[in-house]
């Protein structure tokens, strides 16, 4: 498959929707623009965006290490595990879409200090990971491995699945009947 192209089943990301996260994300009200923390009652508003599609979430884990700018965010979202399984493998288009909408969202926000022009390419905007933004991972977060204790109760993975670096599909349980 080309690299630019995906399956109907790629989510989100499909040809024609890499700029639609989910619709509880499209039409979420935004919080102030200045907010030190997130605030007590957030947490339904961020609920309510969730499941982030795999580009947000990614961006949003990329940004947990540090400011970025957004060729660094396709490097490490590409660098990830997650890409070894295709999460990622579109175009910096949607990556700036999504870069976007979590910016309109007030999850990600520009940097407020930027490297000497001298050491760096003046063109790049960094970005930075809000308060709200590391809230909204991290309920993800626990929504993905909720679905990962899910599937472990039902014997679908077992519990060092994806633990020792190989390939996750080596690592699933077969039963009786060779499934």
């Amino acid at each position: 498959m080309d690299p630019q192209q995906s399956s109907p089943s790629d989510g989100p990301e499909a040809p024609g929707r890499e700029d639609k996260l989910t619709p509880a994300l499209a039409s979420a009200s935004l919080a102030s623009s200045v907010e030190p923390a997130v605030a007590a009652g957030d947490d339904d508003a961020l609920r309510a965006l969730l499941p982030l599609s795999p580009l947000i979430y990614q961006i949003l884990l990329a940004l947990t290490d540090g400011e970025r700018h957004g060729y660094r965010i396709l490097q490490d979202i590409q660098a990830s595990s997650a890409n070894a399984l295709g999460v990622y493998h579109r175009g910096p288009g949607a990556l700036y879409r999504a870069i976007k909408q979590l910016l309109a969202l007030k999850l990600i926000a520009p940097a407020d200090v930027r490297p000497d022009p001298s050491l760096d390419d003046e063109r790049r905007r960094y970005y930075r990971l809000t308060a709200r933004g590391r809230r909204a991972a991290q309920l993800e977060a626990v929504r993905l491995l909720q679905l990962v204790q899910a599937a472990r109760a039902k014997g679908l993975i077992d519990e060092t699945w994806g633990l020792d670096g190989g390939s996750p599909r080596a690592q699933l349980v077969i039963n009786e009947e060779g499934v």
